[in-house]
């Protein structure tokens, strides 16, 4: 039986996380689909400040929140799902769930070459694929948005014009 684990961030791009888990399903509907959400682990000084129920339920309340579009499209084509939350690093957790889950393939997002925060993704899938064994199945996203590929380039060049402009020489 196959078992997929599906990294949700409360992006955009995890729809298209969605669209490769559908046709996988109708193939085999023995398929075990599991929804991860990690949350990032609170700063001791913050944390100890707070009660552990708290952010607890502050954690649960922001992943249910990120999960929602990803369940309501599952749910709508009737494909069963387990959810999960873990808590810390992104690639040492969807690492571990797999590991746990005895995962047969992690599904991600791979983000077109002049996205926003690309090299944030990079990092975490470079880490998750020096992490685990699990194959991890790159699903391709749409084409980057006009304003993204012409006007992020340009606001950055604007901004490294204006930098060397008043800087003292």
């Amino acid at each position: 039986m196959k078992t997929v684990l599906v990294p949700i961030r409360g992006a955009p791009s995890d729809m298209h996380l969605t669209r490769a888990v559908l046709p996988r399903f109708l193939h085999d509907s023995s398929m075990q689909v599991h929804l991860l959400n990690v949350q990032p682990a609170l700063p001791a000084r913050i944390a100890r400040h707070t009660a552990r129920t708290a952010r607890d339920d502050w954690r649960t309340e922001r992943a249910g929140i990120a999960m929602e579009p990803v369940r309501r499209a599952l749910d709508g084509h009737a494909v069963p799902y387990k959810v999960h939350v873990a808590v810390g690093d992104p690639a040492d957790a969807i690492a571990e769930a797999a590991r746990q889950l005895r995962c047969s393939e992690i599904l991600w997002v791979a983000q077109p070459r002049r996205a926003l925060l690309r090299w944030l993704d990079d990092v975490v899938l470079d880490r998750l694929l020096e992490r685990t064994s699990v194959p991890v199945v790159l699903v391709a996203r749409d084409s980057v948005p006009a304003w993204e590929a012409v006007g992020v380039p340009a606001a950055l060049a604007a901004a490294v014009a204006a930098a060397l402009a008043i800087s003292p020489h």
